[in-house]
């Protein structure tokens, strides 16, 4: 069944990433994946954002009137435009993105990535899929750190997933994620330095 099919792999990524993050697939594949599996965390994402919203609309408006109320309802539509943003374009695009850079440094610069571009984008979904499972713990004031800890654990499911996608060892992996870090900031820190001399010359 469409969707459940997906969750219910993304749940055994989580619990067993060693041998979860083995399947390869194509990218086009890869994006199926991600996008069946968004499906039912993006309605309950949805909803939640529709009743915290209207929670709050309610409370500001009974204590500080109906001008209050029509600020957060205009909040609540920037939340709900904002989740299917996340949901169908940001997450999609910053992994397309973050595989590009990061196979460009692990297969060209550090020499460790194996395979292909597929692969690191076949990895990378994986890392990303229980976040986008739990997306909705983050609406939900008091328990919302939970996502936090869920966030870190999809970081680690990458890692297992490059180790067996690019036919590396884990510390491989980790070495190419430090090292594509540190050239990126520094990259950004002599760009930055070189546009702010620029604006003072």
């Amino acid at each position: 069944m469409i969707a459940i099919d997906q969750m219910k792999q993304t749940i055994d990524l989580m619990l067993h990433p060693a041998s979860a993050t083995q399947k390869k697939m194509s990218i086009g594949q890869a994006l199926g994946f991600y996008y069946q599996l968004a499906i039912i965390p993006l309605v309950i994402s949805l909803i939640l954002g529709a009743v915290v919203g209207a929670a709050a609309a309610a409370l500001f408006s009974h204590f500080l009137g109906s001008m209050a109320a029509i600020g957060t309802g205009a909040a609540l539509l920037f939340v709900e435009a904002y989740v299917l943003l996340v949901f169908l374009i940001l997450i999609p695009v910053g992994i397309f993105i973050s595989a590009a850079i990061l196979h460009l440094f692990g297969k060209f610069l550090f020499r460790q990535f194996k395979a292909t571009y597929t692969e690191t984008f076949t990895s990378l979904v994986y890392g990303e899929a229980p976040a986008v499972l739990f997306f909705w713990l983050a609406l939900i004031p008091i328990i919302d750190f939970i996502y936090i800890v869920i966030y870190i654990w999809g970081f680690v499911v990458s890692i297992f997933a490059l180790s067996n996608q690019q036919r590396t060892s884990k510390l491989s992996v980790i070495g190419v994620l430090v090292g594509t870090v540190v050239v990126v900031f520094i990259l950004a820190f002599v760009i930055g330095v070189i546009l702010g001399a620029a604006l003072f010359i």
